[in-house]
């Protein structure tokens, strides 16, 4: 790195702060949107939200890839900071304490807390936008993806342990109607009442909706007067 000046160096790690940057908020982003808007965008004909629909079915594949990319970047980050530090200071046990606080901050704020806070924030509008790179970076990590993938397979089925597909995680009664209470900024008082009366129909008795003979009114049709 002593051949590069220093606005390389800097720029350098500028960007690779950046593409780090980049695969923290995807992952956010990417697990925080709202499914079921995601679904609705879907048969829209939407192609952003097919296509992050689609990376959504391989949950495993697009996290590896997420995560391989991160994890290169941030030991790059590493290495880039460490070899200015000694090549500026000196391999002494002071500088590479100064260079390793000064990386984690770095890759704390700038890389891990900063773009998950806004991905979380904007988690719908940003998913479409870096579906597009992220499908790119699963074909250019695919064999990297597929021995990782394999590995960890094999550790979970040691373990003993499934995974859990997203078709086995639906809502349950009790949590629809939660999301049904919680909808008021979205759904107007009277359809919020129709729905939540539809899910409690499972929990009425008979007795409940039935008029008691005693406070029914009828009228006699087969007497003549």
């Amino acid at each position: 790195m002593n051949h590069l000046p220093v606005w390389a160096q800097i720029a350098l790690l500028i960007l690779l702060l950046l593409c780090s940057a980049f695969f923290s908020i995807s992952e956010t982003a990417m697990m925080a949107q709202n499914r079921s808007r995601l679904k609705f965008n879907a048969k829209q004909g939407s192609g952003s939200a097919k296509l992050t629909q689609r990376l959504l079915e391989r949950v495993d594949r697009l996290l590896s890839t997420i995560l391989i990319g991160n994890n290169l970047l941030n030991t790059a980050i590493t290495t880039l900071v460490t070899a200015v530090a000694i090549n500026s200071f000196g391999n002494d046990d002071k500088v590479l304490t100064i260079a390793t606080l000064l990386v984690g901050t770095l890759i704390i704020v700038f890389a891990e807390i900063l773009p998950k806070v806004v991905g979380a924030s904007y988690a719908d509008r940003i998913a479409r936008i870096v579906a597009y790179p992220l499908a790119g970076f699963q074909i250019l990590l695919a064999p990297l993806v597929f021995f990782v993938n394999g590995f960890v397979n094999r550790i979970l089925s040691v373990l003993g342990i499934q995974t859990i597909s997203d078709d086995t995680q639906r809502l349950t009664p009790q949590e629809l109607r939660q999301v049904v209470l919680e909808s008021q900024n979205y759904i107007p008082a009277k359809p919020r009442t129709i729905l939540l009366n539809l899910l409690n129909l499972e929990d009425l008795r008979v007795d409940e909706v039935m008029t008691p003979r005693s406070h029914m009114e009828v009228l006699d049709l087969l007497r003549g007067d």
